[in-house]
């Protein structure tokens, strides 16, 4: 199991580099479309992608492509994370991302989020892209089954 001490250790250094540059390059407007479509795009074995246009707030729930290494799930946190901050970045009105880890018979593992609060901290100098990513990685918990 990993600990959420080389968790954080790992995604720091896995999404920096995403959350640094979070710009989007082809001008699209953010949308949950264009989020989901990136998703794809970059193979996050995706299960379930949501979005409640009430509360604002997206949900996406991904089998990991290595359940036991902890570099690769750093780095699909980080690489989710980017992209949800990038979709912000673009215009999308979504406060917050829910992830949820699930298990390789789709079974939920672990959860964390991200608040569209802390991406605007990031763009006001307020926060570092490590401390973005140790914020969001604070928030990982295991699910009891």
């Amino acid at each position: 199991m990993v600990t959420r001490r080389t968790l954080i250790g790992t995604v720091v250094a896995a999404s920096t580099c995403g959350v640094a540059g979070c710009v989007g390059s082809d001008g699209d407007p953010g949308t949950f479309a264009r989020f989901e479509t990136e998703l794809t795009d970059t193979g996050i074995d995706t299960v379930e992608v949501t979005y409640d246009s009430e509360t604002d707030r997206a949900t996406v729930s991904y089998v990991p492509r290595q359940a036991g290494n902890e570099d690769a799930l750093a780095d699909e946190i980080g690489t989710i994370m980017g992209i949800f901050f990038d979709q912000i970045d673009a215009g999308w009105d979504a406060s917050r991302l829910d992830g949820t880890l699930l298990s390789e018979d789709r079974e939920p593992a672990a959860e964390w989020y991200a608040e569209a609060e802390w991406y605007a901290e990031l763009q006001a100098n307020e926060l570092t892209p490590n401390e973005l990513s140790i914020r969001v990685l604070n928030t990982v918990s295991p699910i009891d089954s």
